[in-house]
């Protein structure tokens, strides 16, 4: 259907041209999603000069003048400390990031004089230029006999798949959420993508995903989530308590700026376009979300402010910059700016949300932070696939 609409065949989005539709390809080996906990971490820590401490909050970061010393954290009731030999890494994320460096008096120096917290470095865009992707799902129930994940995750079918998954560690329990993934433009003038979509041959019901509860339909179902890819909206995250125990104040702005209304709507038309090409055509029995009676781009849009969520693909609350950009947390290396001794290295420190999903990208500044402290040379880069 999407070749009829007229995006492309892909078989891998990282090699070169992005625009069409594929496969989605995740991080997975053996039905299990290989997080860097398990490629990375659990590696390094069998090493002697490594160790890892669970169950721990951190509450500051501790300085010596403006040289950051090490961090304070609370564990099992306790407070202790950790002393840095030579830096102090923060890798808490686009959300808890910032909020570490605020409780340890790095960030708006007006805001945390307000709260009661001593003030090390005045950098006002500690927590500011939030993005995320916010992505707004479209869904059609499917005709009877259609193969769907609703039927496989509910009842018999679920146990079905649970033992399939325990014996062969394959199945529809063995892949990652999204089937499919595609790219597209909004607009033809446009020299890249700017939206994506991923669709899953699976529908829930909507007020109990509200709740947080997985229902799926018992009627056979395909749901596709649009997501504007470079959103123009940004949103903020600052502590609002000088306790680390209190949770951030979260302020995301989705759709704030009209370009990403704009975008998100076209990106709606788009699915509804795809599905109405005749490969797929023949299976629909109805759109079931968001309805026929959203008929115009006043009614989509309605509905993508009320019913969209974010993929987790937070980013740019410590954001890298020039030295004389007022509004940047870090130097181009990571380093904090007016002080010493101390790096961010997460996903906080891109200034602009990249044009896909962050995992990827977010391993490849931990990479890179590594190499810069260890003074590592950059490998050549490695040639496309065709080029091969």
């Amino acid at each position: 259907a999407c070749a009829e609409y007229g995006l492309p065949r892909r078989h891998d989005f990282n090699a070169g041209a992005q625009e069409g539709a594929g496969l989605c390809q995740f991080t997975i080996r053996d039905g299990r999603r290989m997080s860097t906990a398990r490629t990375f971490l659990a590696r390094a820590e069998r090493r002697a000069n490594v160790r890892v401490v669970t169950g721990a909050l951190v509450t500051r970061i501790l300085f010596d003048g403006r040289r950051a010393t090490g961090v304070a954290y609370r564990r099992g009731g306790r407070m202790c400390r950790l002393n840095a030999a030579r830096a102090v890494i923060v890798a808490g994320g686009a959300v808890n990031s910032p909020q570490i460096l605020e409780l340890s008096g790095i960030g708006d120096g007006a805001r945390l004089k307000a709260l009661g917290i001593a003030v090390v470095a005045d950098l006002p865009g500690v927590g500011e230029n939030l993005q995320d992707h916010y992505s707004v799902g479209i869904g059609w129930e499917l005709k009877p006999g259609t193969p769907s994940i609703n039927t496989a995750a509910r009842g018999f079918g679920l146990l079905r798949a649970l033992a399939r998954y325990l014996l062969r560690r394959d199945g529809v329990m063995a892949v990652g959420p999204a089937h499919v993934v595609a790219f597209a433009r909004s607009d033809p003038v446009l020299d890249r993508p700017d939206l994506q979509f991923h669709a899953t041959p699976a529908s829930l019901d909507a007020e109990a995903y509200q709740e947080n509860r997985l229902v799926f339909h018992r009627e056979p179902g395909l749901t596709i989530g649009v997501c504007a890819l470079r959103p123009q909206s940004r949103g903020r995250i600052h502590v609002a308590s000088p306790d680390p125990h209190a949770c951030p104040r979260i302020e995301p702005h989705y759709l704030a700026a009209e370009a990403d209304g704009r975008a998100t709507v076209r990106g709606l038309e788009i699915a509804r376009a795809i599905m109405a090409q005749p490969a797929i055509a023949p299976m629909i029995r109805r759109e079931r979300l968001p309805g026929p009676e959203a008929a115009d781009a006043e009614a989509l849009l309605a509905f993508a402010r009320t019913s969209g969520t974010t993929i987790y693909h937070p980013v740019g609350t410590c954001a890298m910059g020039a030295a004389d950009d007022r509004r940047a947390v870090l130097t181009p290396d990571l380093r904090v700016k007016g002080v010493d001794g101390l790096l961010v290295a997460d996903a906080s420190v891109m200034p602009r949300l990249v044009s896909g999903n962050t995992n990827a990208p977010t391993i490849m500044i931990a990479e890179k932070a590594a190499d810069l402290l260890l003074g590592r040379t950059p490998p050549s880069p490695v040639p496309w696939p065709e080029a091969l």
